[in-house]
Parts: C-alpha cells; structure tokens; sequence
C-alpha cells in the first residue's frame, strides 16, 4: 500500500479494497487536500429580492477548500440556505479542479450565479444573485 493510499485510509476509513479502488483523480485530489485547505470559496450577495432566508447585498457564504461550509466565516452565522448553498458546489469542484492542477484559483471565468429559488415570479419566495471569488484561509 503505497503512502498516499495509507493516508487516505485513515483520513477517510476507507478498507483496503476501496483503497484498491482509488482511480487516479482521487488520488491527485488527496495529495493536494493540503493545497486545497490554504483557499476559502466565498460566495457574496450582490443583489437580493424578497429573499425567504432574508440574505442582504454584502452577505457571505464561506467555504474552504474541501469544500464544508464555516458558519464562523459567514456572514449568518446560524443558518444557511440550502437553495444558495446547492449552487457552490459545480464553484468548489472547479477550486478543486484548479488547485489540484497548479492554476490560480481566483482566475475563474464564471462568477456569477442565483439561488434555486425561480422568485416570486415565478411561483418561489425571492432570489439572490451571488459573486464567488477565492481567498487565502488565514
């Protein structure tokens, strides 16, 4: 077992045959959790109508790297929204993809999303648009 595949067993309480299992990626992504954990994903409202979860312009989401949300980042420290969090993850994958491939993680082309709510429009409470931007972790 090699030393990677070790850790990742321990860190994970994978058994030795999803240890065997562990395709490339998986194990790229391990070795560079380390990497991944210097690098918050910050989701800030930009713009907010009739918002059910009462998110204001100015508010902020705060992930790390590995992608679990820290209440003691964001701006809410209580609760959070399952309809703007569900939209960060395609946004952590890609911290993940670029981390783990050596490029700036702040260079993101895409940075813009809205929440899962379609707006009182359109038959939901409200909506927020949000602007994701990385950080180095203190």
């Amino acid at each position: 077992m090699t030393k990677i595949a070790k850790e990742a067993q321990e860190r994970y309480g994978y058994t030795d045959a999803q240890v065997k299992q562990l395709k490339e990626n998986q194990i790229r992504l391990i070795n560079n959790i380390n990497k991944l954990s210097n690098y918050r994903l910050v989701a800030e409202v930009v713009e907010s109508e009739n918002c059910g979860w009462n998110a204001k312009v100015g508010d902020k989401i705060v992930l790390s790297g590995p992608g679990w949300i820290l209440p003691s980042e964001c701006t809410n420290k209580e609760n959070t929204c399952l309809f703007a969090v569900s939209e960060l993850v395609p946004f952590s994958m890609m911290l993940y993809d670029r981390v783990c491939n050596d490029h700036d993680p702040s260079d993101m082309l895409f940075k813009r999303i809205r929440c899962k709510d379609p707006g009182v429009d359109h038959c939901g409470w409200g909506q927020i648009v949000m602007e994701i931007s990385t950080e180095q972790a203190e």
